[in-house]
């Protein structure tokens, strides 16, 4: 069986990180797998096992072509410069433009006005997903 994550409030919670092994029990009211010792949910993905492999592998080769392309994009921003178009021939080959966006500083905000930060603060959630 495999674990799944979606609670940060689990004592051994880190986003890269699941539990060693998992305690099952089972809900009273519902039926439902639960971690015995956190009382978070568990979903069997036996059969899922291949497409976790699967998956996995990927994350793998992603990180790999990401580092790769890093290494290959160095010379191309050091040979553009301050340019905006970089072309091979006469044939447009790739823009590197300048954005400028505006944003809040959410902690000044909170240190020089702190009521007017708690009136406009929202609260987000977020599950991470994590294959082991």
């Amino acid at each position: 069986m495999s674990q799944k994550t979606d609670a940060k409030s689990a004592p051994w919670f880190r986003p890269t990180e699941l539990p060693s092994r998992v305690t099952f029990g089972a809900d009273p009211y519902t039926g439902a797998l639960i971690d015995a010792d956190t009382g978070e949910r568990i979903s069997e993905l036996d059969d899922l096992a291949d497409k976790l492999a699967e998956y996995k592998d990927l994350q793998i080769k992603i990180r790999s072509l990401e580092e790769r392309m890093k290494v290959l994009r160095a010379p191309i921003e050091d040979a553009m410069g301050e340019a905006t178009l970089g072309v091979i021939g006469d044939t447009p080959a790739l823009t590197w433009r300048h954005r400028v966006r505006e944003t809040l500083d959410a902690k000044a905000l909170k240190r020089d006005h702190p009521e007017i930060h708690r009136k406009y603060l929202k609260k987000a959630s977020s599950r991470f997903f994590v294959v082991k």
